[in-house]
């Protein structure tokens, strides 16, 4: 997802190919390369973009390793064709989308299951492979934004963007000072800064996640990063909260103050009121455990919910693979409450950790493998309740551990009373009100969420 992230914010205007050194807390990670040539569409003259990302990062102690590579054919300016191709720890996904009237057509082999979207063409902007462009090549007043969106081929969705020519900066790029043309790419997941020349190369590329760009000799760019210990993107992302929770595995309330530079707003229900109190985010988390909530049956559940229980992407809850293990994990159990207890207990009982998968997967891939990060325990437990027909939703946002708040994400089911949180990674059924929600919905809502930059994080309240 970390190249998802960045690979749309890198102009390439020479015809040569190019490289940039990618860098974290003073760590190279990683290098990008970037070309373009002359090519054809249809037999219409086009232009080939192509690009190719390697990444290598610390995740919670493991080494997580990352290939991206893309190609956009372009016709007078516009993409009409793209291909994606990302892969991590043996697992992949290739992504082609074709522009045609009726929409943006996208085909998905995620580890092996195929999948076929249509996305709806925006009206508010245009879907483009080189945002920064215009700015880069062509006088503008300072101050002058364009809307466009890029297509992320880790959710396959469309991601809404806005660029603004910020003006002259005065940067260094190692150890030289420039004047440089700023241009702002404000995104919901993180903001990036391109710095161009008045040639429009692009000179530096930062981001708020403290990820940076350079451009480099091709030597530089696949030479070694010099130290074996690569930053840990897990720890440097986390939130160290003000003072620290007393037994956080155990809290049913939490009440803090959250603020940082790009506070996205936050998810308000009966589980975890949030409102705005000068400026900043006073967020409290209430979680009514589900082993003790009222619940109706499966059935009634459903009926109420009926899109929540379909299948999606990456949640193949409609193969008779997950129906019948479905069926044999909740048996005669009738009620949402004890088969989402169930269902939890069994992914969490046949799932091993394995932080070293940096690429999204599909629920019948991770059920094969039984290892993942967390939200592989969420896209698993949640094809599995929706197999049952338990109405069931993404969420994703922080939560405690080790002192720190981190990135995380779980399920959350419809009780037929309330949405109801339920987390397969931990031993324990107890769902702790340091789960704190920034986004939820399926792969392409949950998942698309905000990077918090410069956060802070005030405990006001907590009880066990």
């Amino acid at each position: 997802m970390l190249t998802a992230l960045l690979l749309p914010m890198v102009v390439n205007l020479a015809r040569e190919e190019s490289f940039f050194t990618i860098w974290m807390q003073g760590s190279k990670i990683g290098y990008s390369s970037f070309s373009t040539s002359p090519s054809t569409f249809k037999g219409k003259p086009a232009e080939k973009s192509s690009s190719r990302t390697e990444l290598k990062v610390g995740l919670i102690g493991s080494a997580v390793e990352m290939s991206v590579s893309s190609e956009t054919i372009s016709v007078s300016g516009k993409p009409v064709q793209m291909h994606f191709s990302q892969s991590s720890s043996g697992r992949s996904q290739v992504l082609d989308a074709w522009f045609e009237p009726a929409g943006i057509r996208v085909e998905v082999n995620n580890n092996g299951a195929k999948s076929k979207q249509l996305l709806a063409i925006p009206k508010d902007g245009a879907v483009v492979d080189d945002p920064v462009a215009e700015f880069a090549l062509k006088p503008q007043a300072i101050g002058t934004s364009k809307i466009f969106y890029i297509l992320d081929p880790s959710t396959v969705s469309l991601v809404k963007n806005t660029a603004k020519l910020i003006g002259k900066r005065d940067i260094e790029v190692q150890g030289v000072k420039t004047n440089a043309n700023a241009i702002l790419i404000e995104d919901t997941r993180m903001n990036t800064t391109v710095y161009t020349s008045g040639k429009g190369d692009v000179l530096k590329v930062t981001t708020t996640i403290g990820m940076d760009m350079i451009p480099a000799t091709k030597a530089e760019a696949l030479g070694k990063s010099g130290t074996d210990t690569q930053p840990d993107f897990a720890a440097l992302m986390s939130i160290k909260p003000s003072v620290a929770l007393k037994d956080p595995l155990k809290l049913s309330n939490l009440k803090i103050r959250l603020n940082a530079d790009n506070m996205p707003p936050i998810p308000n229900d009966s589980q975890q009121g949030a409102h705005k109190e000068a400026g900043q985010w006073v967020v409290n988390v209430k979680p009514t455990q589900l082993s003790i909530a009222k619940s109706v049956s499966i059935a009634a559940a459903k009926s109420q919910k009926p899109d929540w229980a379909k299948a999606s992407h990456l949640i193949p809850s409609n193969t008779p693979r997950f129906i019948k293990l479905a069926k044999e994990i909740v048996g005669k159990r009738t009620d949402v409450r004890s088969a989402s207890l169930e269902i939890r207990k069994y992914v969490n009982s046949k799932m091993t950790p394995n932080a070293g998968i940096g690429v999204l997967r599909d629920a019948s891939e991770v059920l094969t493998a039984k290892e993942g990060v967390c939200r592989d325990y969420a896209i698993l437990t949640t094809s599995l309740c929706r197999a049952a027909n338990i109405p069931a939703r993404l969420a994703s946002g922080l939560v405690n551990f080790d002192g720190n708040f981190y990135y995380h994400a779980w399920v959350e089911v419809w009780t037929g009373y309330d949405w109801l949180g339920l987390d397969s990674v931990p031993d324990s059924e107890f769902f702790t009100a340091s789960h704190v929600k920034l986004s939820q919905g399926n792969v392409n809502q949950a998942f698309t969420f905000t990077i918090l930059s410069n956060a802070r994080l005030e405990v006001l309240e907590q009880r066990n």
